[in-house]
């Protein structure tokens, strides 16, 4: 399943520091093995996003934050649940500048295994610009925001980062689904 990742990487055009470390922050191996399954079922066309993936500025952006993990890869108890869930940024194989897919998975109640959700997809447009993380919502949220718009645990902070370009959304459970808000961050 390592091959997941790595299978038909485009480089940027523009020269990127590459640490020869970097792409072992995105190990497939430390994901449980039902949502390498559904990965390879369900989204086999595409990868996770890396850190040879990211546009200059994006790869900047992210090597900024602390502690350093997995760009394509956050997790947290995201979805109203008190067990950690995984969200994964998914990039297309082939193109990996092109279009995207967040996709979380969440423990399934009373069973075993995980239920995939797309929270998030566009199928055109830069994807070299993302990256993901997992954000306490008690960091992007006050109290009464956090209790108006019901959010709990952790969310998940997508970051779009490039020349001309700076966005912060985080996407956080709320009344049974998945919310997105844009905020500074």
């Amino acid at each position: 399943m390592s091959g997941f990742m790595g299978f038909g990487q485009e480089r940027p055009s523009v020269p990127v520091r590459v640490n020869p470390n970097d792409e072992a922050v995105c190990k497939l191996t430390d994901l449980p093995s039902q949502i390498r399954g559904q990965l390879r079922g369900e989204f086999g066309s595409s990868k996770v996003q890396a850190p040879s993936d990211l546009n200059p500025i994006a790869r900047v952006r992210w090597e900024a934050e602390r502690p350093l993990k997995c760009p394509g890869i956050a997790k947290g108890r995201f979805g109203g649940q008190v067990t950690v869930s995984y969200s994964l940024l998914l990039v297309p194989s082939t193109r990996a500048r092109s279009g995207y897919t967040i996709v979380v998975f969440t423990p399934k109640p009373g069973e075993s295994g995980f239920k995939g959700q797309i929270v998030d997809q566009q199928a055109l447009g830069s994807a070299d610009n993302l990256f993901i993380r997992t954000v306490p919502i008690g960091k992007v949220f006050n109290e009464q925001w956090r209790r108006r718009l019901g959010a709990k645990a952790e969310g998940i902070l997508r970051i779009s980062a490039a020349e001309k370009e700076y966005q912060a959304d985080v996407y956080f459970w709320s009344n049974g689904r998945f919310e997105s808000e844009t905020i500074d961050y």
